[in-house]
């Protein structure tokens, strides 16, 4: 058998369907499927008893039945947010795979200054490398433009300092790609 509970948030109400012998912990994952509330952010109280303080108690024993009603207070989860998240974080994602090409071509422009290549071919290294790092800095000006699209509401504080820090990073990333063109420039034209 199952027992029929209504959930009640503010003036929302969400029927819901246990087993008899559910937890108080299968209530409140219930309550994060439909009312997207997190446990930790979850108060959930019968009869005037808050009984989320323990979940391993049965339902039946906090004398909840089929046609009770459960209010629940607590602060939603935003799912706005959790998008913004984890698009910063596939743009982190290629940010760090740019800076490892980054470090990659400087070491081999260092190999190629310290005469590991012959005088005939390094006109040619440095233009691949130059054409490289274009091509970098350009996905980083990309992952700039793509974070200054994002809308974040101020509520989204979690997702705006993590923006700020990346658009920090890629800052310096495309300044310290300046100066490796820069360098590579010169060699090129002499």
């Amino acid at each position: 058998m199952s027992m029929k509970i209504t959930l009640t948030v503010g003036a929302t109400r969400h029927p819901v369907e246990l087993p008899d012998d559910a937890t108080v912990k299968d209530l409140m994952q219930t309550v994060v499927e439909k009312c997207k509330i997190t446990p930790e952010n979850q108060k959930l109280i019968h009869r005037g008893v808050t009984i989320s303080t323990d979940p391993e108690k049965l339902l039946t024993s906090c004398d909840v039945k089929s046609r009770s009603r459960v209010m629940v207070i607590g602060k939603r989860y935003d799912d706005g947010e959790d998008v913004a998240l984890h698009n910063l974080e596939m743009i982190e994602k290629d940010v760090r795979s740019v800076m490892r090409t980054f470090d990659e071509l400087h070491e081999q422009i260092d190999s190629i200054m310290k005469g590991f290549l012959d005088e005939e071919h390094k006109n040619k290294a440095f233009k691949q490398i130059k054409k490289k790092l274009l091509t970098s800095s350009h996905l980083l000006m990309q992952s700039l433009e793509t974070m200054d699209q994002m809308v974040l509401g101020p509520e989204f504080s979690n997702a705006r300092r993590i923006r700020k820090t990346m658009v920090d990073k890629i800052q310096s990333a495309l300044t310290s790609c300046d100066k490796l063109v820069a360098m590579v420039d010169k060699f090129i034209a002499v």
